[in-house]
């Protein structure tokens, strides 16, 4: 699944945590719901997190035929020069989505295991 079809999953879940009179009486399903939004963001995470370590590899591979290329005389005036490579950039700005993504996910995880937790806890009384 892609990021835009997971966060229009989120935003269709998010309403369904206010509690309310309708959704006490709907409380079990409530909490079924989370918890198959839950495994949804953790099979997420997973697919960002495998794509993460690729994209870390790529921007190292980048970061070190940019250090080769750059002009300096030592090794500091060649990174500060290498990072300055475009494909180093693109690289790192893949890496710096992907761990905000993975963060934003953990954040929503959290949030539905705690609504789904309230919900359980309400169908039980």
């Amino acid at each position: 699944m892609e990021f835009k079809q997971i966060d229009k999953i989120v935003k269709e879940h998010l309403k369904l945590i206010t509690i309310t009179g309708k959704g006490l009486s709907e409380a079990k399903e409530r909490a079924a719901k989370f918890l198959v939004i839950m495994a949804i963001l953790n099979d997420f995470k997973r697919i960002t997190e495998e794509n993460l370590a690729k994209i870390n590899t790529l921007r190292d591979a980048n970061l070190a035929m940019a250090i080769q290329e750059a002009a300096g005389k030592t090794i500091t005036e060649k990174k500060t020069n290498a990072a300055l490579n475009n494909d180093f950039s693109n690289a790192r700005e893949q890496v710096e989505e992907s761990e905000a993504m993975i963060s934003w996910t953990r954040t929503y995880i959290k949030i539905f295991e705690h609504a789904h937790l309230t919900y359980r806890a309400a169908a039980k009384e």
